[in-house]
């Protein structure tokens, strides 16, 4: 197998283990061979854009030495294996648009060195594992599309590095004080639409959250008027707020933001 040549399968020049195995849009079918568990040396695992279908195989836990795993784009189902928390290298973990059922696994923070997690486009339910919040590392948390429910956890606030906060499409409930993550002032996509959260808009959100390039809080309950610091916000290219409960009128400055792609404030009396 090492002796392809090919860009899809790397080996260690010495070991001639495997190391890096990309399969990715091969139009692949069928399911994730339990023998995938013998490739132990493996640091990146990129199966995305094919057809593949059925549990991802208990096997995978020998695979200790991943830093990357890429299984989106596929129609993967069961559960998210128990014993995935045993790949504490792993930086990334994607396993985007399949079929996933069940819950986040509680214990994810044994992945400590995570740096994204994209679950978004599954049918995970159940609520957000505020254990999440110990992952000091991640930069990007997509959970998206999925039956999520119950409130966003109180301490998400704590992860200081994240860039992408994705849970729109949910059945998330509560109320949602924007000031709890001003912290997070590396956030560059906020998107939080159609849940159903409720809350105040702060006027200084544009300050404490000068990154945001997409601020997405469509289809909520949230009151109080269009943040006027929004204005400052020079880069940003999303802003939609529309199917809230907002009052007042829509700041002048928001149309003349030269990045500006799609601003949505309309049907809420606005």
């Amino acid at each position: 197998m090492c002796m392809m040549k090919t860009a899809l399968i790397l080996c260690n020049k010495r070991s001639t283990r495997v190391v890096e195995l990309n399969l990715s849009g091969f139009h692949l079918q069928g399911s994730i061979s339990p023998h995938i568990g013998n490739l132990s040396f493996l640091r990146s695992l990129q199966f995305q854009d094919n057809q593949l279908s059925g549990a991802l195989p208990a096997q995978m836990r020998n695979l200790f030495r991943l830093i990357y795993l890429n299984l989106s784009q596929n129609i993967l189902s069961g559960v998210i294996p128990s014993n995935i928390t045993k790949l504490t290298e792993l930086r990334a973990l994607d396993m985007m648009s399949n079929r996933i059922t069940g819950s986040i696994p509680n214990d994810l923070d044994r992945l400590a060195k995570l740096q994204v997690l994209n679950l978004r486009r599954n049918r995970f339910t159940g609520a957000i594992p505020a254990s999440i919040a110990n992952i000091s590392s991640l930069d990007t948390l997509s959970l998206g599309t999925n039956s999520l429910t119950g409130s966003i956890p109180t301490e998400l606030c704590r992860l200081r590095n994240l860039k992408v906060l994705d849970l729109t499409i949910n059945y998330l409930r509560g109320l949602f004080v924007l000031s709890s993550i001003y912290n997070m002032s590396s956030l560059v996509v906020l998107a939080l639409a159609s849940n159903d959260l409720w809350g105040r808009l702060p006027y200084n959100v544009g300050v404490t959250l000068p990154n945001l390039l997409v601020f997405n809080f469509c289809f909520n309950k949230f009151t109080g008027g269009i943040p006027g610091s929004l204005q400052i916000l020079t880069n940003i290219k999303v802003i939609r707020m529309a199917y809230n409960l907002l009052g007042g009128t829509v700041p002048p400055g928001l149309g003349n933001l030269p990045f500006l792609e799609m601003l949505s404030t309309g049907d809420d009396g606005v």
